[in-house]
């Protein structure tokens, strides 16, 4: 409202997916994946209506680049719900939980409108291993403490379970905290097939990583082995301007594929983000550093400007 934006922004409200308590954040159940999100339109499009497609946080990239007129890539895994590229609504959204802190874990979900898939790859681990940061906060205290004395009902087993099943399935119509178990019920064994062929089709379709040896992914995403690279430094050019009175250039660049580059001017503290080349006057020095998702930063360069 301040920059006058307000009536031409598409804006987007939701919260992160745990509140510190059991069961929310680090778990595949709706209590740890389903969050609030409002969209709200300059013009109050759809204003007060409720979607209730399934929409995944994988979605909002191929959204955003869809309300924005812009060709969603092929490689973005999501697909927009909104605009001018939206596409069929999903019939599935997916969940997985992997390593935290020093727990290791293997946990994938499935769900659709009404039932819940979960694969434990780890049978043998307890659903609540020990995360130092987690273990810390009073009310996980208490649920420990609760734990070790068997002082919990029937309906907290999967905080008082030494080992998981290595499938689960929920009605999140008629047991909206996945608590009873109907993997093994008969009744629904077509349901099980059916949500079992989407995890493994979704577990082809992604190359899920979550299978390796962290050992072995490490090779795979730093070969041969398994060596964190540096990012190349940034490449800093001046073209100065051929008429007196106007402002050179300086024109940045980084030759490691998919690297951000960052800059800043000596009278300036703040460092900014590089996108394209910009004009610069009189004498200064500048500052430059980059960085691939992964890798470790390059050195920071200087150039003085005269």
């Amino acid at each position: 409202r301040e920059d006058n934006l307000l009536e031409n922004t598409i804006i987007f409200f939701f919260s992160d997916h745990g509140d510190g308590l059991p069961r929310m954040k680090r778990w595949v159940y709706d209590s740890g994946i389903q969050v609030p999100l409002l969209v709200r339109y300059p013009d109050r499009h759809q204003g007060g209506t409720t979607n209730e497609n399934l929409v995944s946080f994988v979605d909002f990239a191929p959204s955003v680049l869809s309300l924005a007129g812009i060709p969603v890539p092929k490689h973005m895994q999501g697909q927009a719900f909104l605009g001018s590229q939206k596409t069929a609504a999903r019939k599935y959204i997916y969940a997985a939980r992997d390593r935290m802190d020093p727990a290791p874990e293997t946990i994938r979900a499935v769900r659709d409108k009404r039932f819940k898939y979960v694969r434990n790859y780890r049978t043998d681990l307890p659903y609540i291993g020990f995360i130092p940061y987690r273990d810390r906060a009073a009310g996980m205290k208490d649920l420990l403490q609760l734990i070790e004395q068997q002082k919990l009902g029937p309906d907290q087993w999967q905080f008082s379970a030494r080992k998981k099943p290595l499938e689960e399935l929920y009605d999140t119509q008629n047991d909206p905290h996945e608590i009873h178990n109907l993997a093994s019920d008969p009744r629904h064994l077509e349901k099980l097939a059916e949500l079992r062929s989407a995890h493994l089709a979704w577990t082809k379709e992604t190359n899920d990583l979550g299978h390796l040896e962290e050992t072995e992914l490490v090779k795979k995403l730093w070969p041969p082995a398994g060596v964190q690279p540096t990012t190349a430094s940034p490449i800093i050019s001046l073209q100065k301007s051929r008429r007196q009175g106007e402002p050179s250039t300086i024109s940045i660049r980084c030759q490691t594929a998919g690297a951000s580059i960052a800059y800043r001017l000596s009278k300036s503290s703040r460092w900014l983000l590089y996108s394209k080349p910009f004009p610069v006057r009189g004498t200064d020095t500048i500052s430059s550093t980059a960085i691939r998702l992964g890798w470790k930063p390059s050195p920071t360069v200087e150039m003085k400007i005269k």
